[in-house]
């Protein structure tokens, strides 16, 4: 048989949770879901900022709030998605800039080396219409769009480049495009080309397929 407590300071005191320090980890919870949308930035600041307005409810009030674990947490559920989050950009950033870059560079290697066939595979389907002033909107074979991509004033100032290869010297990010800066110094006749390179879904067996291409090519002339 157990005995019964005879004093009340025997009895198990009830204390209650502090409710900062539950909605601190209910937020940080939540903010799993900065790993799948940006607008959801805000939810690990606001699961940091109730842990710490929680963990100082709770040392205020000298042991009658408990609640402490959930309020830590919840704080370390909101850093840990963030630096996570952080990482991941950071590398989907890295990926995509290689991406531009390798683009770039095969465009400029083909064309540099006459193979204008394997440069225009990589570009856009935009840069003959907008490049020629005498495009007339008809149907091009393919030795006609050769030949007038051969004319283009950014493919003629890279083939000019007898003995120099052209370097990438910047690359930035606008939206899904990338301006890639090459610099065409000892060439004639151009200082330096701004290529601008996009990710592109195309259509294949198994679904849909993302291809860079060049959409566009200007040159910044002596």
């Amino acid at each position: 048989m157990i005995a019964m407590a005879e004093r009340p300071d025997e009895l198990t005191e009830y204390r209650p949770v502090s409710p900062l320090a539950v909605a601190a980890l209910v937020a940080g919870l939540g903010s799993v879901l900065v790993l799948f949308t940006p607008l959801a930035a805000m939810l690990p600041l606001v699961a940091i900022a109730l842990a710490v307005v929680a963990l100082a409810d709770i040392g205020r009030s000298e042991g009658r709030k408990v609640g402490r674990w959930a309020a830590v947490m919840g704080l370390a559920l909101a850093v840990g998605f963030v630096c996570q989050a952080v990482a991941t950009a950071w590398a989907d950033h890295l990926i995509a800039r290689g991406r531009a870059v390798a683009t770039a560079t095969t465009w400029l290697d083909a064309v540099r080396t006459g193979q204008l066939a394997d440069a225009l595979a990589v570009s856009g389907p935009l840069i003959l219409p907008t490049a020629r002033g005498d495009h007339d909107g008809g149907e091009q074979g393919p030795e006609s769009r050769l030949s007038a991509f051969g004319e283009l004033p950014a493919v003629r100032a890279v083939a000019a480049c007898e003995g120099v290869i052209p370097a990438v010297v910047g690359s930035e990010r606008a939206a899904a495009a990338w301006l890639i800066q090459v610099s065409l110094a000892g060439c004639p006749g151009a200082d330096e080309l701004r290529i601008v390179v996009e990710p592109q879904l195309t259509g294949s067996p198994r679904g849909p397929v993302e291809r860079w291409l060049v959409i566009d090519v200007t040159v910044e002339a002596r």
